[in-house]
């Protein structure tokens, strides 16, 4: 490895922490040494050589910290270390860790946990995972910070280390254990704040990573994206930053560090243009083919690293090698950098393994290109996948390729939400989807509306001429809820730029679960599609398709304790409690908590050309801001500032201003806007302010500072009061007082109530005319109507409801395969449910389970009796829910996914053609069965390893055969399976597959044909990269068929795979074939 001068990159991209604890926290034990970090967190490890790891990782760069109390006890070989919460026993002896010698006892919320080594963490709460490409819905993921059981365990045995001089190397080759214990219960907020202490701070993110991005993987040329710009300003949709796909460089090969003239023929001039609208751009990156000799800069990379150039030999991506580092930033990215580029989008798709043993590229990628990001004093920044604990030092997260479909956009909410159990808070997603088929315009409108409220606003599609992302190019009804969209977005930014540095002090996200909270309540956990966005708003983006009749989609949610307002309708709602929202195509739910308060930009600032017309970050008007406060409780907000992307913040350079809100009585309303505290340059002297009382009466008078004020209107429809507050220094106190004698508050039962009645009328189709004057005469109206949209009506004037959730993932259907929750909101009335649950499984009986439950008040959640048993067969389940209320009964039918459709037992024989010849006929027995004394070698899909268990499985044959395909042997196989049928039928197996394939029935040549149109089972779900979905008929015979695959590639380097399914000719899945 070549050895670098001297040089300020090192010092700039070396990897920092103190990872040498304090002396006084450490404990040693023979071969085991305890490290006390926290009182609810301490470090385990065990040596043979009794030698300990004193250097940074990548998930704890810092072990430093003041010691907390604890005491330390040795009796004989015991030894006991106990804090105010943990205590653990540790049996001194010669063997590892393990379940005899080692154990940490907990208490938590009234529950004792003992923990040994090797125990399973069921109730973890999950982390993240590295991508969701290729996924059309929800994906298993890691695990994370937070368990239910009140306690988490991570093994860093096999992490790479990282030397004085910050640089990274393989851990010694020895037996060793480096173990972490946490067991904070579920006081998970600050499991995550301590986390950060360890792992270090979620940094703060540039203020324009929050604007909106448009993103196409598309071989656009300048000219082009300068028409696209200008189509974005045409349409008044702002924009902050323009992400080049691949094609910015020669097509030579998927790496590529040379422009591409024939789309960018003067790459610097273009660069300039986008700054001077206003923009940041990035260039997509894949880095692992090196740098070859059609680029720009290969001779000089060659002259730089000993190569030489006339041999065109390609110089090898090692990215641990510090000479090749050193050139490949500062000839390849710091100049283009400098010609313009604000940042990279790390698109590492090249899987974990390099040059270093133990090292996975894509987080040391991350870390590297992050560090040095930082060199023009500006706030570093990467875009790129995660690469495991740890990774939330390196914002933001490209979430990748996902399949478009309604499914995926309704696991984003939960997958965003649940990273934040990583601190993984600043993900990225394709909004509209990737991949797969065309975006439908509703599914592209609600996908906007998502990320509006999701950390990034980043509109994204595959290169595809159908698939649009460009929200004028829908029909005006689905562009004018974008635009809205949009607009809520932006108006959110200070409030959301508020949020970064929440995260960044307290390691809690933009995007967290309920259950951070609320831990002991049951339905926070159950809630998987409205989150906190920030600490004063509940989100419910709309992530369900529409009704057909009504127009009105639906979701349920839960509100937690408390009173919460609906935003935009003003309807008041008091938590505990489930709801069922309905909203038309423009319906963005956001509730704010009652007293709450919140900062809004006040539009954008005058245009000043050539700056972005419709707006970007920067032109937020600072001059002026918008603050909505909403009636209830006392409600405080901390406003944050500072210049939005250098790293002076780090030195001080920052702003607080407080925003308060109190009903000092019914009548009368304060608003306080203390002034700014801190100091920060570029932001205005002076500031107005427009206070907006949302949900106020009229008051009687206003008045401003202790003075009556005339500077305010009333809007009697939008029940909202708006005061016009003159500019001022920033660090001064305003006070706004609105009184009304009658009440200041204009919500409540009545309001509630006219809200509740019309939508109910919507959705029977009723005209407004036709409405009871009571909401009892309205529901026993409803009650007695036989309408589709009867349950919908009777859950919108507060009835019980009732809705079924599956699992798919195999760590949550590992515990129950799904739930029924059931809502109710009408104070002092009792239902009765009865829920009748169906479980079918190949080769076994039907199992049945009937559970009733009387005189139920508020919610309720029933699990389904049965979970995924770890054996990789079909099944699906069906839930039939009762609801007896006031001598009617309400009933519903679900029935779930198939999970495992396609074969899932194969049996596999690769061989070399050229060294012999294997016949069907060779592999079969007398009575037509696989010969068992073939060495047979078995393939099933490991269920720990699936995204989720609906998820199609086939083999990839050049994977397990890579190395012996690079290396050109031939390569053969058969594949073959044992299906047993119930009868004589007519199948067909659906499948995709690609290389040379015949294909046997009982001995019998069948061949394969194209899929008809309607031919496919409509949950069969092709990989869309891949080739079509093909099929096969089979005339099986009652008992005993045996299908088998001869399959070759036809090209070595060429993908070579195969998968099926066993449909009907109407392609429904044939369930009762074994």
């Amino acid at each position: 490895m070549s050895v670098p001068e001297k040089n300020d990159l090192f010092e700039r991209i070396r990897f920092r922490g103190q990872p040498v604890a304090h002396p006084e926290s450490i404990i040693t034990h023979g071969n085991a040494r305890f490290t006390v970090l926290t009182n609810r967190l301490i470090r385990m490890e065990w040596s043979q050589d009794g030698v300990f790891e004193d250097r940074s990782t990548y998930a704890f760069p810092t072990r430093l910290a003041v010691p907390p109390d604890f005491n330390v006890e040795k009796q004989g070989d015991i030894l006991t270390i106990r804090t105010d919460s943990l205590e653990l026993h540790y049996r001194l002896e010669s063997e590892p860790f393990n379940e005899q010698n080692l154990e940490i006892s907990i208490s938590f919320s009234g529950r004792n946990q003992t923990w040994r080594p090797g125990m399973p963490n069921p109730r973890n709460l999950r982390g993240t995972r590295r991508t969701l490409d290729m996924t059309d819905r929800e994906a298993a993921l890691t695990e994370g910070l937070l368990s239910r059981d009140g306690w988490v365990f991570f093994d860093d045995s096999e992490s790479v280390v990282f030397d004085a001089d910050g640089w990274v190397v393989s851990r010694p080759n020895m037996d060793l254990q480096d173990w972490y214990f946490a067991g904070y219960g579920h006081d998970y907020k600050s499991a995550l704040r301590d986390y950060s202490l360890f792992g270090g701070t979620i940094p703060m993110i540039p203020r324009f990573v929050l604007g909106a991005w448009w993103s196409r993987y598309w071989a656009y040329s300048d000219n082009e994206l300068r028409e696209l710009v200008d189509a974005f300003e045409t349409h008044g949709l702002p924009l902050d930053v323009l992400v080049i796909d691949m094609d910015w460089h020669t097509p030579h090969a998927w790496t590529g560090y040379t422009w591409n003239r024939e789309l960018f023929p003067d790459p610097k001039e273009f660069l300039e243009w986008v700054h001077s609208k206003g923009l940041r751009t990035t260039l997509n990156l894949h880095p692992a083919q090196g740098i070859q000799h059609f680029e720009e800069m290969y001779p000089e990379f060659c002259k730089k690293m000993g190569i030489d150039p006339v041999s065109k030999e390609a110089v090898q991506f090692r990215i641990t090698d510090k000479s090749f580092v050193r050139h490949y930033f500062e000839l390849l990215h710091h100049r283009m950098e400098d010609e313009g580029v604000d940042f990279w989008w790390l698109d590492w798709q090249q899987g974990d393994l390099c040059e270093l043993p133990g090292l996975d590229p894509l987080p040391w990628l991350n870390h590297l290109h992050f560090t040095d990001s930082s060199r023009r004093n500006n706030r570093p920044l990467i875009y790129s996948r995660w690469g495991g604990l740890g990774s939330h030092r390196y914002p933001i997260g490209f979430s990748g390729d996902t399949i478009v479909g309604w499914e995926a956009l309704q696991f984003q909410p939960y997958f965003t939400g649940t990273a934040s159990n990583v601190l993984f808070g600043w993900w990225s997603h394709d909004i509209g989807g990737h991949m797969g088929r065309e975006t439908e315009p509703e599914l592209y409108a609600r996908w906007v509306q998502y990320g509006a409220l999701s950390p990034c606003l980043r509109l994204h599609a595959t290169k595809h001429p159908d698939y649009e992302r460009r929200p004028w190019a829908y029909p005006r009804p689905y562009f004018e809820a974008a635009k809205e969209a949009f607009s809520l977005r932006y108006r959110l930014i200070p409030y959301i730029y508020s949020m970064a540095r929440q995260a960044h002090d307290t390691g809690l996200s933009l995007c967290r679960p309920l259950y951070y909270e609320h831990p002991e309540a049951e339905d926070a956990y159950a809630a998987r599609y409205n989150y906190y966005f920030g600490d004063q708003l509940i989100a419910a983006p709309l992530v369900f398709p529409s009704d057909s009749a009504t127009g009105l989609a639906s979701q349920d949610i839960w509100l937690p304790e408390g009173d919460w307002i609906d935003s935009e309708t003003l309807e008041q709602h008091k938590g505990p409690c489930w709801l069922r929202l309905f909203g038309d195509l423009y319906r963005v739910p956001v509730f704010a908590r009652a007293g709450s308060i919140i900062p809004e930009s006040a539009g954008f600032e005058d245009e000043k050309p050539p700056i972005l017309a419709s707006g970007t970050t920067s032109m937020l008007n600072k001059d002026r801001l918008i603050v909505t406060a909403y009636p209830g409780g006392e409600g405080l907000f901390q406003y944050y500032e500072d210049d939005g992307e250098s790293l002076d913040y780090l030195s001080g350079s920052f702003e607080w201003t407080k925003l308060r809100s109190m009903m000092i009585d019914p009548s009368t309303w304060e608003i306080t806007i203390d002034g700014a505290v801190g100091s920060c340059t570029g932001l205005p002297e002076n500031r107005s302010y427009k206070i907006r009382l949302a949900g106020s009466c009229l008051p009687d008078r206003i008045e401003l500072d202790g003075e009556e004020y005339n500077g305010w209107k009333y809007d009697s429809n939008a029940l909202v009061t708006v005061v016009n507050v003159p500019a001022r220094s920033r660090y001064l106190t305003v006070r706004v007082t609105a009184v009304s004698q009658s009440g200041i508050s204009a919500i409540g039962e009545e309001h509630n109530h006219s809200l509740c009645c019309k939508d109910a009328a919507r959705l029977l189709d009723w005209p407004e005319s036709r409405l009871p004057e009571s909401e009892e005469e309205m529901i026993e109206l409803v009650l007695d109507l036989a309408s589709p949209h009867q349950l919908d009506a009777i859950a919108r004037l507060g009835g019980p409801f009732a809705r079924v959730m599956e699992f798919v993932t195999p760590e949550e259907a590992a515990q129950q395969l799904g739930r029924v929750i059931v809502g109710m909101n009408r104070d002092g009335e009792t239902y009765d449910l009865e829920v009748e649950f169906v479980l079918r499984r190949a080769g076994q009986q039907s199992e049945r389970h009937l559970l009733h439950f009387e005189g139920l008040s508020g919610s309720r959640i029933v699990d389904t009796p049965f979970a995924f048993d770890g054996t990789p067969h079909w099944m699906s389940w069906d839930a039939r829910v009762k609801i007896h209320w006031r001598g009617h009964t309400l009933e519903s039918d679900f029935r779930s996914t198939l999970l495992f459709p396609t074969i899932c037992n194969w049996s596999l024989i690769y061989y070399n053609p050229k060294e012999k010849q294997l016949l069907v006929e060779q592999l079969l027995n007398q009575e037509g069965r696989l010969d068992p004394s073939i060495p047979w070698e078995e393939r099933k899909p490991d269920a720990n390893s699936l995204v989720h268990l609906a998820d199609p499985f086939g083999v990839v044959f050049s994977r397990e055969l890579a190395e012996q395909l690079s290396q050109g042997i031939p390569a053969a196989a058969y594949m073959a399976v044992e299906i047993d049928s119930p009868d004589d039928r007519e199948a067909y197996l659906v499948f995709q597959g690609d290389g040379k394939m015949r294909f046997y029935l009982n001995g019998n040549r069948v061949k394969a044909e194209p899929l008809p149109p309607a031919g496919s089972a409509a949950s069969f779900r092709p990989h869309p990269y891949l080739r079509p979905l093909q099929r096969i008929r089979l005339p099986l015979k009652k008992g005993a068929n045996t299908f088998i695959l001869h399959t070759e590639p036809k090209q070595q380097d060429q993908l070579w795979y195969f998968g099926g399914a066993l449909v009907s000719k109407d392609g429904n899945w044939m369930v009762d074939i074994v």
